[in-house]
């Protein structure tokens, strides 16, 4: 059938396109490893094999020129290294046979039991997954595996695609080009194109700039911290630095480059508000906020523009230090997670509400949805037993009638007159509604694509998942934060 084409079609694409990589953008463009693939061109198409305003001869010039334009030119080199595979699906085979008489059974894996059966996102029941009409044995649950249930679970079903793996915990992701590129932690993106990005925690304590390709340390500075960095965060524009170290100073520094393009990490100010080592910092440019907490057990939010203090949030003491925050970039609305526990603060420092999750958060993210959208991703977190949990935020509204009377003094005979008065109060909480399990260890960064239509996770074994769905949706709408109740996918390993 045109499926079954398709299928194939894409499988092959998705088998060779290392390769094509390769040749195009990869190794095999120039050297010795091109004339093996056969893969050479004219030397002029080549980028950097002429320097035309070097040419003196104006003959000369004008007829490189023009064998240029005649025969094009290759795409700049980007990798240096043979591109990885991509992790595929294993092929179907006997053992995963699939029959579609009515009769047949089917035996999901056991990380599916839990389901619940599908319905429309309007519906108000709860969701769950029928068993298809098929046979699928054995009932493995491995990543190979899940993508041939996709078409089987309710199309809002959220599957793990392994997409990376790096040899250290991952402390960032960043997308690009659709791509995904973790970092390990104690490093962040300098540059917006994520060709450089800063480290530190090295013995001599200095910052390094490097390059991500090449891992070419391109500058070396010395930090202003007396002690240990122990946190930093970039801004999305990546113009500003901001880090906090042990000896509980917030450093605000801001990135320019020098005539070479190479970042340079340029000290604006010191803030000096809390008594214990930085144990967790963020900013927002577009509420020019930084956020910081402390082993002091205060959280603090500071002006990025005038680098002064603002106000400590709720103006006593956390339970626990804030080990990780996030501020939404759209609402303003601020989350700082104190061991097991997420709070939610408005930008004028009120708390709005607060949960206790029964485990450890290591991560959380503000997806960027403006309030007015109907949506159940309100706050997405991270957990040390590899869970990554999103939730809904729902707010209860309700009124309070309280009727006073009064008697009028002049007469015992006059009329009563009342007046009602009303209170109208308003509740927040966080519900959960989805629960993604794959991870084997805890998730230290969580990030979403452009369209919010897919999540990326990376944990501290330096495994880096996609979350996404395969199965056709209805138009306009996200399978990552559909109107559904609370179900799990969830992979065991």
């Amino acid at each position: 059938s045109e499926m079954c084409i398709r299928d194939r079609y894409q499988r092959r694409v998705r088998e060779h396109l290392h390769e094509w990589i390769d040749l195009i953008f990869g190794v095999k463009q120039q050297g010795k490893e091109a004339e093996d693939a056969l893969n050479v061109f004219y030397f002029l198409t080549y980028e950097g094999s002429v320097d035309i305003d070097a040419i003196t001869d104006e003959v000369e010039r004008l007829s490189t020129i023009s064998q240029i334009n005649n025969f094009g030119q290759t795409p700049k080199q980007l990798f240096q290294k043979p591109h990885p595979r991509r992790s595929l699906p294993s092929t179907l085979s006997s053992s995963f046979s699939t029959t579609s008489t009515s009769s047949s059974t089917t035996a999901l894996p056991a990380s599916f039991s839990s389901l619940p059966p599908p319905v429309p996102p309007s519906s108000s029941s709860s969701l769950a997954v029928q068993p298809p009409s098929s046979t699928l044995s054995p009932a493995s649950s491995s990543p190979s595996f899940l993508p041939y249930l996709a078409n089987q679970l309710h199309p809002y079903t959220l599957l793990p695609y392994p997409e990376k793996e790096i040899a250290e915990p991952v402390g960032q992701i960043k997308i690009l080009y659709e791509r995904s590129y973790p970092l390990s932690v104690n490093k962040l993106f300098a540059r917006k194109t994520l060709s450089k990005y800063i480290g530190w925690k090295y013995p001599d304590n200095c910052f390094r700039v490097v390059a991500a390709d090449t891992e070419k340390v391109l500058n070396v500075q010395e930090s202003t911290h007396d002690g240990p960095i122990t946190c930093a965060c970039v801004s999305d524009d990546c113009k500003i630095l901001v880090t906090g170290g042990a000896d509980s100073v917030v450093f605000v520094h801001k990135l320019v480059e020098d005539s070479g393009g190479v970042p340079r990490i340029k000290t604006i100010k010191g803030l000096c508000e809390h008594e214990g080592a930085i144990t967790c910092v963020c900013v927002s440019r577009p509420y020019s906020l930084i956020l910081t907490g402390s082993e002091d057990r205060t959280c603090i939010l500071w002006d990025l523009n005038r680098v002064k203090y603002v106000r400590t949030l709720g103006n006593t003491l956390f339970d626990q230090p804030v080990t990780r925050a996030a501020i939404n970039d759209v609402t303003g609305y601020i989350a700082t997670c104190c061991g097991m526990v997420v709070s939610v603060w408005n930008i004028n420092g009120d708390l709005l509400l607060t949960r206790n999750c029964l485990v450890q958060i290591t991560s959380c993210l503000f997806p960027s949805i403006p309030e007015w959208v109907d949506t159940t991703a309100f706050l997405i977190t991270g957990h040390r037993d590899g869970d990554i949990k999103i939730w809904e935020r729902k707010i209860e509204v309700t009124n309070d009638n309280n009727a006073a009377s009064s008697s009028s003094s002049s007469s015992l005979s006059s009329s009563l007159t009342s007046s009602l008065s009303t209170t109208t109060r308003t509740k927040n909480s966080l519900n959960l509604t989805r629960v993604l399990q794959a991870h084997q260890s805890p998730v230290l960064a969580i990030t979403l694509s452009a369209d919010n239509k897919r999540l990326f996770s990376g944990d501290q074994k330096g495994k880096v998942y996609m979350w996404s769905s395969e199965s056709p949706v209805e138009e306009g709408q996200n399978p990552l934060f559909a109107k559904i109740t609370f179900h799990k996918t969830m992979l065991s390993g």
